[in-house]
């Protein structure tokens, strides 16, 4: 853990039951991996503002620890205390021997002692930490056990182990640690003696234990007991109830304990995997030619001229950012931000809007936000292989969806998202300042995203039609559209065209002309409601086929326009952006899709590829060629609820949809996480058996929402609407 301050104070927690001399990277346990041997990190409750309850099973060192962390009460705003407990699993032996391990850290190396970091124990069994560091002044840093009976650990004594480690590394615990009990790092070495600045805190245990780590500010007045600690874990616990129950209003058919205990554990395993990154993003600035990949087999060129690049790390860079898993993923992810904070601004629109800001505040001149925040060597050391970000390649924008939805909030009255108050949006002049703050930016992306995007203007045959590609296409893959392995025309072509990428923009035109119209601006209101109607046109003249009744994407064959149809998530994107409305002459197409058992409809949700697609599987390696995932899911139940909602003539068949898939999709998660103890990237479509990546609580704790939207039951037919022409096929 760290504060919000950059090159800062690092602390930390690691264990093992096995003795110095034998240890080894596999055996000492520090990373958040969720494998066959440890289950967890999981947070039964956690609230960044007030602290929470983390559980781990580690069945390899048969230890099942908990932490608490908690603010105090009584001192300042910033001390806060983790309790720590330790107790063998029932297979282990009473005696089982157990050594923990805290460490912290200095990660800037101080200058005429803006910096400071010293660790000393007194009586061999209490250690004690003073620094001062620039943010955070004058703090001391304790750990001792608690006051419970520890039994045969009562005359257990601590060891101190300090080294000085450089600054590109003094985040690297666990290799520093290793070195030191191996005798690989010199500590004695008088040149750096009085230099340490990561020190490491080793207790040895026998069976049960448990110790507390606390942080005091200096200018607290008063020390915190281990009872205040005790008391403060309970009132924790309490408030994260009650705070779930203010909040999130669950359907009558949800309110049972267990669907609470599961939406308390989904919310507080996303609040948790909020980071604070801060280093150098490494960006390949060489602008080559090649990269607009307007040449045959561009792919390859492209390859190539990645091959020659130098990339380079920029200016440091800060962001706070939520992630989409801990384990897997542990950094920030444009594309998946928007849905992580659909969720958030419901629970802590403050914190929200900061996450938001922070984000949209990393975006270069040109309009362009890199789409992973990998920021320095640590997140590098746990990001994708390839962690080099180009100016050139776009994500969903789901952080425009985001702005348009506090909008909504502000424009309803409140200062509050459900029962999140908002001390930002409760005074209008505040609000209608960060709202212009974030309009602006937003206008800067679109117009990258459009300028970079850009299918190309009256190409084969296809007039005055402006149509949108994801750059970085190769054969098989499109990970730009966040929709890697959804089948696309193949092989790659300059000409190609894709239906999400234009019905973002659309999207991003729908949501600026919202909030133009909340800033008073009627002058681009009609432009943007100009953009999106021209949008509208060119999706239905490119992309909707009159033969498959869908949105299919376009290739170019002897040099003429052609659609290649895939039905899936790349179909339904249209629709699940609300850009069709009520009466819309495609809707019976596309809710025949959504409720046909044949092409898209399972009972674990819609899935993300037709069944009867001969590119489709079920895997845990196949993402979107037939799994089932949360984030498109919860925005066709979206729109599934308006329609149901709304007089027209798709009304009963949207409900007929929307009553049993958002019940399959509650039951799948709940199911599955009742199973595993944890929440995952997708689901199996028959058999809703979590796959990808385990500990995704990022856009699948949208299920949290899903139990908050009504048990609709619509039995009345609606009124006989008449349904315009279909469009033709180009």
């Amino acid at each position: 853990m760290r504060p919000t301050i950059p090159n800062s104070v690092l602390l930390g927690l690691m264990w093992t039951g096995t003795q110095d001399e034998d240890l080894s990277p596999e055996a000492l346990r520090h990373e958040c991996n969720m494998d066959d041997e440890t289950h967890g990190p999981t947070w039964k409750d956690y609230d960044p503002r007030i602290g929470g309850t983390q559980y781990v099973q580690d069945t390899t060192n048969q230890l099942d620890i908990t932490t608490h962390f908690v603010r105090l009460p009584y001192g300042n705003v910033g001390d806060w205390a983790v309790r720590v407990k330790g107790v063998p699993r029932r297979d282990a032996p009473a005696n089982l021997e157990s050594t923990m391990v805290v460490y912290a850290s200095l990660e800037h190396n101080a200058k005429h002692g803006e910096s400071e970091l010293y660790c000393s124990t007194s009586d061999g069994k209490a250690v004690n930490c003073h620094g001062h560091s620039p943010g955070l002044d004058e703090f001391q840093l304790t750990v001792q056990d608690t006051t419970i009976n520890l039994g045969s650990n009562a005359d257990r004594s601590s060891l101190l182990h300090s080294v000085f480690a450089t600054e590109d590394q003094a985040w690297n615990a666990k290799s520093i640690f290793l070195d030191a009990v191996q005798g690989k790092k010199d500590s004695s070495n008088d040149a750096l003696r009085g230099k340490e600045n990561v020190h490491f805190i080793v207790r040895s245990y026998k069976g049960a234990f448990e110790f507390d780590i606390e942080y005091t500010n200096s200018t607290s007045s008063r020390s915190h007991s281990s009872n205040l600690i005790t008391s403060t874990i309970k009132t924790s616990h309490k408030h994260h109830q009650k705070r779930m129950a203010d909040v999130f209003k669950f359907s009558q058919t949800y309110e049972g304990r267990q669907y609470q205990d599961f939406a308390q554990s989904m919310v507080s395993n996303l609040l948790a995997g909020i980071g604070f990154f801060h280093g150098d993003n490494i960006v390949d600035m060489s602008q080559a030619p090649e990269y607009d990949e307007q040449g045959l087999k561009f792919w390859q060129t492209a390859a190539d001229a990645r091959e020659r690049a130098i990339p380079h790390g920029q200016a440091p860079a800060s962001l706070l950012s939520m992630t989409s898993s801990r384990t897997s993923s542990p950094h920030g992810m444009l594309g998946d931000e928007g849905f992580h904070l659909l969720v958030l601004m419901d629970w802590d629109m403050d914190l929200a809007l900061d996450i938001v800001r922070g984000w949209l505040n990393l975006m270069d001149e040109d309009g362009w936000i890199a789409s992973d925040q990998i920021l320095g060597a640590e997140a590098r050391s746990t990001g994708p292989s390839d962690t080099v970000q180009y100016p050139h390649l776009a994500s969903p924008p789901t952080i425009f969806m985001v702005v348009e939805a506090i909008v909504d909030v502000i424009s309803a009255g409140g200062g509050a998202s459900l029962g999140a108050y908002s001390a930002s949006l409760e005074n209008p002049m505040e609000a209608n300042h960060i709202i212009s703050e974030l309009y602006y930016l937003l206008k800067r992306h679109y117009a990258w995203f459009r300028r970079t995007q850009h299918g190309g203007k009256g190409q084969y045959a296809r007039e005055d039609a402006v149509g949108y590609r994801w750059r970085g296409r190769t054969p098989g893959q499109c990970a730009a559209s966040g929709m890697d392995d959804h089948p696309r025309p193949e092989p790659p072509h300059p000409g190609e065209l894709h239906v999400d990428a234009i019905s973002w923009v659309a999207s991003m035109a729908k949501s600026l002309k919202r909030i133009a119209q909340y800033l008073g601006d009627d002058i681009e209101v009609a432009t943007f409601a100009k953009h999106e109607t021209t949008l509208m046109e060119d999706l239905n003249t490119l992309h909707w086929s009159r033969i498959n009744k869908a949105y299919c994407d376009a290739t170019v064959a002897d040099d003429q326009h052609k659609l290649i149809c895939h039905k899936g998530y790349v179909s339904l994107i249209p629709f699940a952006l609300g850009l069709l409305g009520t009466n819309h002459p495609h809707l019976p197409y596309i809710l025949t899709m959504l409720q046909d058992e044949r092409t898209l409809s399972s009972p674990h949700g819609i899935r993300s590829l037709s069944a009867s697609s001969p590119l489709a599987c079920s895997t845990k390696h196949c993402h979107y060629r037939g799994p089932v995932s949360l984030n498109t899911n919860y925005l066709l139940l979206l729109r599934l609820l308006e329609l149901s909602l709304s007089p027209g003539p798709h009304a009963q068949k949207a409900a007929e949809i929307y009553v049993p898939l958002r019940h399959n999709l509650i039951k799948t998660v709940f199911t599955s996480w009742r199973e595993t103890g944890t929440a995952w990237k997708h689901y199996d479509a028959e058999s809703g058996e979590g796959l990808g990546s385990p500990g995704w609580t990022g856009w699948t704790a949208l299920v949290v929402k899903i139990m908050c939207m009504p048990d609709l039951k619509r039995e009345q037919n609606p009124p006989d609407w008449r349904v315009d022409e279909d469009v033709e096929e180009r």
